[in-house]
């Protein structure tokens, strides 16, 4: 795959990632009561893994960026969209009553929906474009304006999404 996807790809997950981690970092309370909502874990655990899975996201954020392992974080931020996925479709499965699943970037609580998962599968197929193996070749400047505007093109899309998520008007239809 071309270098520049590659870069793109990375650099968006790491930024996804970082914010991500700074946002349940500045509100563990709130993000272990979200971890206790997907009734998937004891809650002996919750507590444990409110600490963990931010620590783990800035982890592979800043390990996308430093390219002697930033392969293994691309498979590393694989396996942990994976594992978000997967735990997203099995809270949706059992439970019937609206949880804050505390993956969303704002102060609102979003709760958790099947439309959730179509964002875990962009975040996917972002973590599988960053652990393809790219084609090496030098990068010229307009490379680098192409890597910088794509990023921010991502980031701007995704942050739109993660508002329109948690709008009122969107959750009252989820649940009604």
């Amino acid at each position: 795959m071309d270098l520049v996807l590659v870069i793109s790809a990375k650099l968006f997950l790491a930024a996804v990632l970082a914010i991500g981690a700074l946002k349940k970092l500045n509100s563990l309370g709130t993000f272990e009561t979200a971890l206790k909502g997907f009734s998937l874990i004891p809650n002996a655990l919750s507590r444990p893994l409110a600490y963990g899975v931010p620590f783990s996201e800035a982890a592979i954020a800043i390990a996308l960026l430093v390219p002697v392992i930033s392969y293994s974080a691309a498979l590393a931020a694989l396996g942990l969209m994976v594992l978000y996925a997967a735990l997203m479709m099995v809270a949706l499965t059992q439970s019937s009553n609206p949880f804050d699943c505390g993956c969303n970037w704002g102060k609102a609580k979003t709760s958790a929906h099947p439309f959730m998962l179509i964002r875990n599968g962009i975040l996917l197929v972002a973590a599988l474009v960053a652990a393809a193996p790219q084609t090496t070749r030098a990068l010229g400047w307009f490379d680098g304006m192409n890597i910088f505007f794509s990023v921010a093109a991502l980031l701007a899309l995704y942050a739109t999404l993660e508002a329109l998520l948690a709008l009122p008007s969107f959750q009252h239809r989820r649940h009604s």
